[in-house]
């Protein structure tokens, strides 16, 4: 059996891979590896396996694994699970092989977090930093999910959106406050904003909010080396969930997109299948 796993911070999604080839799925919750912690994640692979049964090899793309974590990522699930063959990489080489394949293209990521880069088939680069979501994640739902706060807080929601906002959440400023810098979980928290922004699109001002991240996306994370033209395909949550206007930005900016997915573990499943027909 092979297990391949599409981790991001809000979520996990998996594919298990038999011998005769059949593919089955399921969910367990999210993992960044930038600020998580490695024994939540063990502990959920072990609960995972328990459920499972036996596997041989395991394929995880992790989002906020750097390279220079890869090593290490692998030697604490070594530690715990030694009979299993394990490979780590990015989220961003997960959506990478995805929505690609083998195939060189230009690959985006509008989740919880945000990512853009090139892809030649292989290896990433042109890629600029997303840093974050403090110092930035230009686009992602953790980025309008903070936009969105900071209007409410500081007055300027027109008041009928704010009516409808404080109605839903119910959430005073010392709440805000608590829960953005004194939880473990503010980028998952403030990310959680995106399907109320996603339900108001109608009314001008969410419209517009979601317009001018996806605006900042661009402007913040596309290298110079993209050429006007060039298709980018997007991988994550809030690139589907809010696909037509983000192919709306981008036609305003003379980019191309390309295939839109929330989660690219079925191309996943499909790229390592292939491992179990030879």
């Amino acid at each position: 059996m092979i297990l391949v796993g599409d981790i991001g911070a809000t979520s996990g999604q998996w594919r298990r891979i038999a011998r005769d080839q059949k593919i089955s799925q399921f969910t367990t919750p999210g993992f960044n590896a930038a600020h998580g912690h490695m024994t939540d994640f063990v502990t959920t692979v072990k609960s995972t396996l328990q459920t499972l049964g036996d596997c041989e090899k395991m394929y995880l793309y992790v989002a906020g694994l750097l390279p220079e974590g890869n090593a290490l990522f692998v030697r604490e699930l070594q530690a715990s699970f030694p009979l299993i063959n394990i490979e780590v990489a990015s989220d961003m080489i997960g959506a990478a092989r995805g929505l690609a394949g083998n195939e060189p293209s230009w690959i985006g990521i509008l989740g919880t977090g945000a990512n853009l880069a090139y892809f030649d088939g292989a290896n990433l680069s042109n890629r600029r930093p997303s840093l974050g979501y403090i110092l930035g994640d230009e686009g992602s739902g953790s980025y309008m999910g903070k936009r969105l706060l900071v209007d409410y807080l500081r007055g300027d929601m027109p008041t009928e959106f704010k009516k409808i906002f404080e109605s839903t959440f119910q959430l005073t400023e010392s709440d805000i406050i608590q829960l953005v810098y004194d939880s473990q979980k503010a980028k998952v928290f403030l990310a959680g904003f995106t399907p109320f922004l996603n339900e108001q699109l109608a009314y001008p001002y969410s419209y517009q909010l979601v317009y001018n991240c996806f605006n900042d996306h661009f402007d913040a994370l596309l290298p110079l080396q993209y050429n006007a033209g060039e298709p980018i395909h997007y991988a994550g949550s809030v690139a589907l969930a809010f696909s037509d206007l983000l192919r709306h930005v981008a036609r305003d900016k003379d980019i191309a997109l390309g295939r839109i997915v929330g989660s690219p573990i079925a191309g996943l499943a499909l790229y390592h299948q292939e491992e179990i027909a030879k």
